[in-house]
């Protein structure tokens, strides 16, 4: 690694005006890559892929559609650019297929704030759309690996795939038509060395990515464009094209930024992309007679399929779980009249856990319906007490419940309640013994449209 190296620049110019780049150790120069010993794609194979053009110096770079307003991308792209210098194209195959009817409008250009430009460090910015994409067979989003293990994940030797307009060959030509490889991950997130890079490769934010004999590589024009993996199914960007020494030496693979490391920061702008695709989705919660709950929810329709589901409720923290087949569970002895937050929670085959938004409900002792009437016994049941033949018994609904249920009959000779209205029903209920001992407890009724 002595004397003058070529590193493959940032972006590919269109007019192919190509430097070599004098290089150290301690200072890479940016990547731009086309990719070499690809074949040729549809954009149906990769809809995610977009084309960006800096248009002062006509610089020739990738990136992805992450949500519909949103491309994601090299730093060293876009860098000291403003959206209105940026071309952006998503839904096309070919170079030659650019118009203003494929065209995405650039409204701001957010590069990370810890670019390092020395090193060509935490390399990806985002740009946001001046009107969002409609959703087609030609520009889908790519979903980001939220709830996989950054420490753990992607592994050595994952498939991925990389894709783009860049250069066939060091120093060659842009391709017209999209092109897309296999490449594998050569270096796993707790691991150092990526070919003879030395310490100009950071596994904390970089994937090291390529073929152990060389051939494949990202290449001029691909900065930018996303390494992207299968996770059960689903495609996941898993890097952004970033830096590399040439094009598919065997001892320089190519260097990607790493996605898993940046998700906080594309939380921070994207939230809902940046929710999990595997999150449970539709969680209801019905209150059921016993001191239960009853959870339902709906499958993920995207992303990785969990392998199973835990159910809690808090603050007690009462749970159930259940096979990845199984939609719904019943968690047991919740105490009645508290308001719980139950939380669903995906378990997935990678180790790693997706939770939906917690949903409030309220346990009870029983449920009925709008206009029947509880008879004292049933209440003392759903109160906890017995009641025998010659107690007396005393009802008092609460003043937060008179609304909802009224008693019928006086306080000593109680013929029930009878339920008003929607809502909880809240009933003090006493048994006297004919020796004058009183047990006390409250009933929480659950009363619903019948």
């Amino acid at each position: 690694m002595n004397g003058s190296t070529r590193w493959r620049s940032a972006g590919a110019l269109l007019t192919l005006v190509l430097v070599s780049l004098a290089w150290t150790a301690a200072t890479p120069v940016p990547q731009a890559t086309a990719v070499v010993g690809g074949v040729p794609a549809t954009v149906e194979q990769a809809p995610w892929q977009a084309l960006v053009i800096v248009e002062p110096d006509n610089r020739l770079c990738g990136g992805a559609i992450i949500d519909p307003g949103w491309l994601v991308t090299a730093a060293h792209c876009v860098v000291g650019f403003r959206g209105d210098q940026i071309q952006a194209h998503v839904g096309i195959t070919s170079l030659s297929e650019t118009s203003p009817g494929n065209e995405a409008p650039i409204a701001e250009v957010i590069v990370h704030p810890s670019w390092d430009p020395a090193n060509f460090r935490n390399d990806i910015a985002l740009l946001r759309l001046a009107t969002p994409l409609a959703t087609t067979p030609r520009t889908t989003r790519i979903f980001l690996p939220v709830g996989l293990d950054a420490a753990a994940w992607p592994p050595a030797g994952t498939p991925a795939i990389i894709s783009g307009w860049g250069a066939t060959e060091f120093g060659g030509q842009p391709s017209n038509q999209l092109q897309r490889a296999q490449v594998q991950v050569l270096t796993g997130p707790g691991e150092t060395v990526c070919g003879r890079y030395g310490s100009n490769f950071d596994a904390a934010v970089e994937v090291c990515a390529g073929v152990p004999g060389g051939g494949v590589d990202s290449c001029q024009g691909d900065s930018g464009s996303p390494l992207v993996v299968d996770v059960a199914g689903t495609p996941m960007l898993a890097g952004l094209t970033s830096v590399g020494f040439e094009c598919a030496r065997a001892d320089f693979p190519g260097i990607y930024t790493r996605v898993t490391t940046f998700i906080p920061w594309l939380q921070g702008y994207l939230p809902e992309a940046v929710s999990d695709p595997s999150m449970p989705g539709n969680v209801q919660v019905a209150s059921a007679a016993g001191e239960r709950l009853i959870v339902q929810w709906a499958a993920p329709r995207v992303g990785v399929q969990p392998s199973a589901y835990r159910v809690v409720a808090q603050p007690n923290g009462q749970q159930c779980a259940v096979a990845a087949n199984e939609l719904a569970c019943v968690i047991a002895n919740v105490p009645a009249g508290k308001v719980y937050e139950v939380v669903v929670t995906s378990l997935l085959p990678t180790g790693g856990e997706v939770s939906a938004e917690p949903v409030q409900a309220v346990s009870v002792d029983g449920v009925t319906s709008v206009g029947s009437v509880i008879r004292p016994r049933r209440l003392a049941q759903w109160a906890g007490l017995s009641l025998r033949s010659r107690d007396d018994v005393r009802l008092v609904v609460r003043p937060g419940s008179r609304d909802t249920c009224a008693r019928a009959g006086t306080v000593t000779n109680p013929r029930g309640v009878r339920a008003k209205d929607v809502g909880l029903c809240a009933v003090r209920v006493s048994v006297i013994r004919p020796n004058g001992t009183t047990s006390r407890s409250i009933a929480y009724v659950d009363v619903r449209q019948s």
